[in-house]
């Protein structure tokens, strides 16, 4: 496998742990890949045993290059995609407070993206990155949803950039991500000189972007990163044994935050999340650092850590009952309390926590679910899990045929399971894993429903979007 394909399958998998939203604010994480030149894939060793903790993403880091759209509305709704089906194709739109059903729209195709790595609303459109057919990073902008306009950018600025996301700002967009050196000289063009950057981007306009000065994560491993009340926050390390967080008003300059002995004694920092009532921040105390096959070192302890500002950190009291959970690997919110999941016992199962101010963790019971067509699969948090600040979702698939299973929950704790309805017309995705169907990506809540985004099959593959309507 080369380094651009396990870089993509690795942030690919990732993305999945992150899908949330703090109200007004889009969450984002990143997992960068910047190895110090001749470690043979330090990072790729660590964040495989992350992938493989929950077992959803061990599935969805074989189709690591799926579509992953987002959008987010406040207050309006949209389809990423060239064309959508008209208003009077869907049910109602009013904002539902219990979901009961959701109906799907056919599926429709997004201009000419091949990859779409995100969405963001700002200014009263709708803007997303991604790569395009010829492989690089490229934005796209639309007014409704339903039909792209391709936004001319210096390519300069963006070379060798992948896995590019965005965050709308006030003042404009920040684009983050990471950059691979030039192809190395030799008889292997393909070879590539050094590691990767963590980069940042800034922009007044979405058309002028200018790279910020991102020294400060030289030789880092960026993990995850997230906006909240105070700015951007990012976290990671600089080695196993050397913890870090990074902050900025704005992306354009970046600094080190110091890191405590005291509350950082041998922590490890996997995810941060902003919320309305500051950061929190999950990850591990003690252990030793994955192995090459993807497991976490059992003698390790799930963690976490809270702080109103980004800046002054404390440890956050985490019950392991039975000395279960052996990391914390994603953070979500929900209106009613804040869901972490994360690793069992040796990185090979899924386990979660429940709190209600990011200060107390409890952990939550393991059950099972009886799905529609009799088969029992893990209980949510277990599975892939949405947000956007309000509601939760997970999907998982129904039986050996790959078809979806969805649940809703407003803190993590108390799920309700969702019945699908196909319009006429339509075709709902299967989870991924078969190349020649439509495949599911990623869901992001709406007022009234879900933007579902997947992939049509292909070479090179299309991304598809479906507007959910929720009855």
């Amino acid at each position: 496998m080369n380094d651009e394909r396990l870089e993509r399958e690795l942030k690919g998998a990732l993305l999945l742990d992150d899908p949330g939203q703090v109200q007004d604010e889009l969450r984002f994480a990143v997992a960068a890949i910047t190895e110090a030149p001749g470690v043979a894939s330090r990072t790729a060793r660590r964040f495989s045993g992350l992938r493989m903790a929950v077992s959803v993403i061990a599935v969805v880091a074989v189709i690591s290059s799926s579509l992953a759209l987002i959008v987010y509305f406040r207050g309006g709704t949209g389809s990423g995609a060239a064309s959508s089906p008209t208003a009077s194709a869907l049910p109602s739109s009013a904002a539902k407070a219990g979901w009961m059903d959701l109906h799907w729209s056919k599926p429709v195709a997004f201009g000419d993206a091949t990859v779409v790595d995100d969405v963001v609303s700002w200014k009263g459109e709708l803007w997303a990155v991604g790569l395009s057919t010829a492989g690089r990073a490229a934005f796209w902008r639309s007014a409704d949803g339903a039909a792209w306009i391709r936004v001319t950018t210096d390519d300069a600025v963006f070379a060798g950039a992948n896995a590019v996301k965005l965050l709308a700002k006030p003042a404009g967009l920040v684009a983050y991500g990471s950059t691979a050196k030039s192809p190395c000289s030799g008889p292997n063009a393909a070879t590539m000189c050094g590691p990767d950057h963590f980069a940042v981007w800034t922009s007044p306009d979405g058309t002028t972007w200018t790279r910020s000065d991102t020294h400060v994560f030289d030789s880092a491993n960026v993990s995850s990163l997230t906006s909240g009340p105070t700015g951007l926050i990012a976290v990671g390390d600089l080695s196993w044994t050397e913890p870090q967080i990074w902050a900025s008003s704005d992306g354009k300059t970046w600094r080190a935050v110091g890191v405590a002995d005291g509350e950082f004694s041998n922590a490890h920092f996997f995810v941060v999340r902003g919320w309305s009532g500051g950061y929190v921040m999950g990850g591990s105390v003690g252990g030793t650092e994955p192995s090459s096959s993807g497991t976490l070192s059992p003698a390790g302890a799930a963690a976490a850590w809270w702080s109103s500002d980004g800046r002054t950190w404390h440890a956050a009291d985490v019950n392991r009952i039975g000395l279960t959970g052996v990391a914390i690997q994603s953070l979500h919110v929900g209106r009613d309390g804040l869901l972490a999941i994360g690793s069992e016992w040796g990185g090979q199962a899924a386990t979660g926590w429940w709190s209600a101010d990011g200060r107390v963790w409890q952990t939550l019971a393991q059950s099972t679910i009886m799905t529609a067509s009799g088969g029992i699969i893990p209980d949510p948090p277990s599975d892939t899990v949405f947000d956007d600040g309000t509601r939760m979702v997970s999907f998982a698939p129904d039986g050996p045929d790959g078809q979806l299973e969805g649940w809703t929950s407003f803190d993590g704790k108390t799920w309700s399971g969702l019945s699908f309805t196909a319009l006429a017309g339509s075709s709902l995705p299967y989870w991924p894993g078969n190349a020649s169907v439509q495949t599911f990506g990623k869901a992001f809540i709406l007022p009234d429903g879900l933007l579902v985004t997947g992939q049509a099959p292909g070479n090179p593959p299309k991304g598809l979007a479906w507007r959910v309507i929720a009855s």
